[in-house]
């Protein structure tokens, strides 16, 4: 495998007399940016302000020294005063480390997004050398640094910009050509289109800035190949599901060419992605069934003891405050109003549960979540119109919340009494946790993150409601794995059986879904869970510039 070879040192070691240059407004070709960038973040006092966000078509090859964290804008320092370029590199008291979060969409404001906040959160708090650098493309975030930890903050409750010694520790990298990583810029070959697209993009951004540590939170492996052949850094992957699965795989019918031909491609790219997930150094799953499908696909290089499940950081002890009395009968979705989420499915089982269902009063269903671009908004006209064309009256039977702040979904869960998930194998489902630390009962797909690791039995009783759907992709029911669950064979019926319970039985099941996803779940065993890769990266990181160092590349 290749680690690297003379390009890295273009990355990484400024030109003869850069600050010099810097001091006369000269501009630099991309790499040596990137290099002086680098130095740059790591002597400065505030790193943040050398992020890239702003920059015309990613082009920032006017990089120019800041006064507020030099000596007299000359010398740059490092926060204990001593002359940048005199300290110990080897000295891990000193030295600091970059790592690089790969997440175009940091934007985005769903459960991946939540999970990458509280990553950048621990990776700051353990350690005062630790730099951070956001690799993004969101158009919103070139605006201001500033706007992305706001949204943090307002959307997940996770304050970083409040604390100056995380925030300035925080470098936003801008990546230019978004257009390459959507599903839309590829009618054929979406796959392959997508994971070379993304090797291309993370290759632009080492242009701006090569970070000691990758991290991809996103799920971009093909970008793992690239990173290793031109730096040379520990590789860590959080998977929130696999790009290509044995359940994919075999629900092809080979029944004519066009099949035969998708099942060819099928399988050459799953052989693909077991060869770019040989790259990383640290795999973590967000659940027990994307445990066992990279499991099975990540063979090669890996151990499978070595991949192991950390549970998405779930804000359950704020949410377990809420009341668990009063509650309305309001069914809420919480979701992206992205097709996969399927409130199409909702809508459409919602109003056959109100025609059907004898009730002594009407629900009222509430669809909320983000919208990230003109293709979801374009979601929720579709479905404002679907939801009239079942008699759904806007305001009365169905309401729209769309990117709604924190404390808002905090007031809808406080009222809700059903909280739904209906998506064909939702990897994890934090929101399905917070709905149960919220007090609600959840009634959700029986596939995946839900059904292994969420709304299980708690003292071998209930805490929730699965349902099925014809409309499902398959479906591969294991009585075993959730014998005292109750699994309905559509969501209305689902609906209708938690409306059957007494007040006492929905109690019960509220303070038990509550009770088991309090002790299961928490935001301090994700962040014990994530320090521990982060020390196990820092040590390869000594080994790797160890490495380099000794082949005389660069450091």
């Amino acid at each position: 495998m290749y680690s690297g070879g003379k390009a890295s040192k273009r990355y990484r070691s400024p030109p003869k007399k850069w600050i010099e240059k810097l001091q006369k407004g000269n501009k630099f070709n991309k790499a040596q940016t990137a290099a002086i960038r680098r130095q740059l973040i790591l002597q400065s006092e505030d790193p943040s302000v050398y992020s890239t966000l702003g920059a015309l078509n990613g082009d920032d090859r006017s990089i120019k020294l800041d006064d507020s964290t030099n000596v007299g804008g000359l010398i740059p320092k490092i926060p204990n005063g001593r002359d940048a370029f005199k300290f110990d590199k080897f000295d891990p008291k000193a030295r600091r480390v970059i790592y690089g979060f790969f997440h175009p969409f940091a934007n985005a404001g769903g459960g991946g997004e939540r999970v990458l906040w509280q990553a950048v959160k621990a990776t700051l708090e353990a350690s005062p050398v630790n730099i951070v650098a956001i690799y993004t493309c969101d158009y919103t975030s070139r605006e201001s640094r500033c706007d992305m930890l706001n949204k943090a903050k307002d959307k997940f409750a996770i304050n970083l910009i409040d604390q100056e010694s995380i925030a300035k520790r925080i470098v936003f990298v801008y990546l230019p050509n978004r257009n390459y990583l959507t599903h839309s810029t590829y009618p054929i070959f979406t796959l392959l289109g997508q994971a070379l697209g993304s090797a291309y993009v993370a290759y632009l951004g080492l242009f701006s800035l090569v970070p000691d540590v990758w991290i991809d939170t996103m799920g971009y492996p093909f970008a793992y190949p690239v990173v290793t052949a031109i730096i040379s850094v520990p590789i860590a992957a959080y998977v929130h599901y696999p790009l290509i699965s044995s359940d994919m795989i075999s629900s092809i019918s080979c029944n004519s060419v066009f099949n035969i031909g998708k099942y060819v491609y099928w399988k050459l790219f799953a052989l693909l992605y077991t060869w770019v997930g040989s790259y990383a150094s640290v795999v973590m799953t967000n659940s027990t069934w994307t445990n066992n499908h990279i499991q099975a696909l990540w063979w090669w290089g890996l151990r499978k003891e070595h991949i192991r499940p950390v549970f998405p950081p779930c804000n359950t002890e704020e949410l377990a405050t809420l009341t668990l009395d009063n509650r309305s009968d309001d069914v809420i979705c919480i979701a992206q109003f992205r097709p996969e989420k399927r409130h199409d499915l909702i809508i459409e089982e919602f109003a056959k549960f109100l025609s059907c269902a004898n009730l002594t009063s009407k629900p009222h269903l509430i669809l909320t979540g983000s919208c990230r671009d003109e293709i979801d908004e374009a979601t929720v006209s579709d479905l404002r119109v679907l939801a009239r064309k079942h008699n759904l009256v806007d305001n009365e039977d169905i309401s729209f919340v769309i990117n709604p702040a924190w404390s808002e979904i905090k007031t809808l869960l406080s009222k809700a009494s059903i909280g739904v998930n209906a998506m064909w194998n939702e990897h994890f489902g934090i929101v399905v946790v917070e709905y149960m630390a919220a007090g609600l009962i959840p009634v959700v797909h029986f596939s995946a993150g839900p059904r292994y690791d969420i709304v299980t039995p708690y003292n071998d009783q209930v805490t929730g409601y699965h349902f099925t759907s014809v409309k499902d992709k398959s479906l591969s029911k294991d009585d075993n794995q959730v014998s005292s669950q109750s699994v309905s064979s559509s969501l209305s019926e689902a609906l209708s059986l938690v409306y059957e319970l007494s007040s006492e039985e929905k109690m019960a099941v509220r303070q038990r879904g509550r009770d088991s996803v309090t002790k299961k779940f928490l935001e301090e065993e994700f962040d014990r869970q994530w320090i521990i890769r982060v020390n196990v990266l820092a040590k390869l990181e000594a080994v790797r510039r160890g490495q380099r160092v000794g082949r005389a590349n660069y450091d």
